[in-house]
């Protein structure tokens, strides 16, 4: 069975990661760094002055260290022992938002627009306008679909081989003739039905498209057997076409039963 996501750059396809990979460690490496301004900001350090020591560390009974300076003037000049932190430099507002764009690029590469995250790009929420909206995603999937659709219908006719093979399930050679296989994926988008279903009526309607065809690409969710449908479809319309002839039938009886109006004339 031959899978691949993209049937190109060799025999396993394109990845679907290939693209991203920089982008995926520059986010880590940002994020790392926001990260440790933000721990820099939160835990400071503490510098001591003035305590008649040389420059080390000391216990405060904190949870980090503080870093004695010694004496910050002349020994004859004694000071006041003090204790102070050093405000850490701040984060331009652009820096801050680096990580966020990085992201955005990373969806973009990836091929998922900000509106699957959940992002309110205007007011409008009809199925058209979403479906525009994630048109890069839903194609990268219709492409994967495509290729992962082919090695799972073949896969398909596999079991379906070795059942007839080992007589499981009572399935013959007989049944697998005429056999479309196909996958019934899960919808990616909501649909517009009220579009879909006036296409779909114009191409019938207009001969340019069978209802068995219309039932096997648009209503896999209703119709699990497009033949066996059709076979019903033609029972109902026959169905129709005779009451409607009985009815014709019995309105002809009734016009010639009733006579006509008289127009006074007398008869030779």
């Amino acid at each position: 069975m031959y899978a691949p996501t993209e049937r190109s750059g060799g025999w396993y396809g394109l990845s679907a990661c290939d693209d991203t990979e920089g982008l995926m460690k520059e986010i880590n490496a940002r994020l790392a760094d926001l990260g440790d301004a933000i721990r820099e900001s939160a835990h400071r350090d503490i510098y001591v002055a003035d305590t008649g020591r040389v420059i080390s560390t000391v216990d405060l009974g904190g949870k980090r260290e503080a870093i004695d300076l010694g004496h910050t003037g002349h020994e004859s000049n004694a000071k006041q022992p003090t204790a102070f932190a050093i405000d850490p430099p701040g984060i331009a507002q652009g820096l801050q938002d680096y990580p966020e764009m990085l992201r955005k690029e990373l969806g973009r590469g990836s091929f998922i627009p900000e509106v699957a995250e959940g992002a309110q790009e205007g007011s409008q929420r009809s199925a058209l306008s979403m479906q525009f909206r994630m048109h890069p995603l839903a194609t990268k999937a219709r492409a994967m679909r495509t290729h992962f659709g082919d090695a799972l219908v073949r896969v398909n006719r596999m079991i379906a081989k070795m059942a007839i093979v080992h007589n499981l399930g009572g399935i013959t050679k007989e049944h697998s003739k005429g056999v479309k296989h196909s996958i019934n994926w899960s919808p990616m988008l909501p649909r517009d039905e009220e579009l879909t279903t006036n296409k779909i009526n114009l191409a019938v309607s207009g001969h340019y498209l069978s209802p068995q065809t219309a039932m096997e690409s648009n209503l896999k969710d209703i119709v699990n057997d497009p033949a066996d449908e059709m076979i019903k479809v033609r029972e109902s319309l026959e169905f129709e076409a005779s009451l409607q002839m009985k009815v014709d039938a019995a309105k002809m009886k009734t016009d010639i039963a009733t006579p006509a109006a008289s127009t006074g004339a007398k008869e030779a």
